[in-house]
């Protein structure tokens, strides 16, 4: 499933930024939804909402995929391109179906209330192939009153979640695990994602492996749980966590976020960094900074009041480095 998966949206966060975990097309702007109760974990409600991509789009999208948790079918837009022209859309039109629109006339439209306001989440994918074009809804193919979309259009500007790209026509839904794929997914791949009716997220579908690095790391922390002591999966040692929250937004599926007003930590342990002056020490994380306010510490290592080692962030007053994830490394000797 991770092949040709362009773009995918966990839909975590609490306001902006909704970050694009396999892409680069970040939803920077518009009017922030309501953070919900996901299908898996969270996901976000949107009502007279929208939100947009900015100076990124999707490429050409030949199977999009997500969960859906309809209030009303009737009218509403789960996706616009910004063409000048017609753009590309899904959307459910004035007959309550859902509808995949290529910006040229031609139109792939499932039979009127495929989806249901009473039916909790449901999983919609749809597959753009030709002749073979089709729309599953919770894993099954649904009747389509139309199947004309013979050529996969390239997305032009910026993409819109949640309304027309003028504004308006607004989604009244919860949408949650957004995945963009340049190729068509096969029906024993939808079926796979559809998972039984569980879903899958990113995670699942791109997990990550740690192997070598817990070969070679004195500490490793994915910092995906909800609750409790951060895991060191190398078995070292776990962070004792105090004042953070968790289940953040992450670059990789989550992360955790620190306030900067409370004193939240994380203690890794008292020989986390080496104390021999001739050792060499080499770490690496994702930062998302925020705002403008400095002397920010990232980590900080410290023998008692003596002498510290730290990676901090010192100022940034016009907010150049903030609001985007940043990869961050240091190796150097202690």
């Amino acid at each position: 499933l991770s092949t040709g998966l362009t773009n995918y949206y966990s839909l975590e966060e609490s306001g902006f930024n909704y970050l694009d975990s396999h892409g680069s097309a970040d939803f920077t702007s518009g009017t922030a939804p309501t953070r919900i109760t996901g299908k898996i974990d969270y996901g976000q409600d949107f009502q007279s909402d929208s939100i947009e991509t900015s100076g990124t789009n999707w490429g050409t999208p030949k199977t999009y995929a997500f969960w859906v948790d309809p209030d009303v079918i009737n009218n509403g837009y789960y996706i616009s391109d910004s063409n000048s022209g017609t753009p590309v859309q899904i959307y459910n039109d004035g007959s309550s179906r859902l509808t995949y629109y290529d910006g040229s006339g031609n139109h792939l439209n499932t039979n009127p209330n495929a989806l249901s306001t009473s039916g909790g989440w449901q999983h919609v994918v749809i597959v753009l192939d030709g002749s073979s074009s089709a729309i599953y809804i919770d894993g099954s193919a649904v009747g389509l009153n139309t199947n004309s979309v013979s050529t996969i259009p390239a997305m032009s500007g910026d993409v819109y979640m949640g309304a027309y790209k003028t504004g308006g026509i607004n989604l009244d839904a919860g949408l949650d695990e957004f995945g963009v794929w340049d190729r068509p997914l096969s029906a024993s791949e939808v079926t796979e994602l559809y998972n039984g009716g569980s879903g899958l997220s990113y995670n699942d579908i791109v997990p990550y492996d740690v192997t070598n690095i817990n070969n070679y790391a004195s500490r490793y922390y994915a910092m995906e749980q909800s609750s409790g002591d951060l895991t060191d999966s190398t078995g070292n040692y776990d962070g004792v966590a105090s004042g953070i929250m968790y289940q953040a937004g992450g670059k990789i599926d989550y992360g955790i976020y620190f306030d900067g007003t409370n004193v939240d930590k994380v203690d890794m342990g008292s020989d986390a960094y080496p104390s021999s002056s001739t050792s060499v020490v080499s770490t690496c994380q994702w930062v998302y900074p925020s705002g403008s306010k400095s002397w920010q510490n990232v980590w900080r290592a410290q023998e008692g009041s003596g002498t510290n080692v730290a990676i901090q962030r010192t100022g940034d007053s016009s907010g150049t480095y903030s609001d985007t994830w940043r990869y961050t490394w240091y190796s150097g000797s202690t």
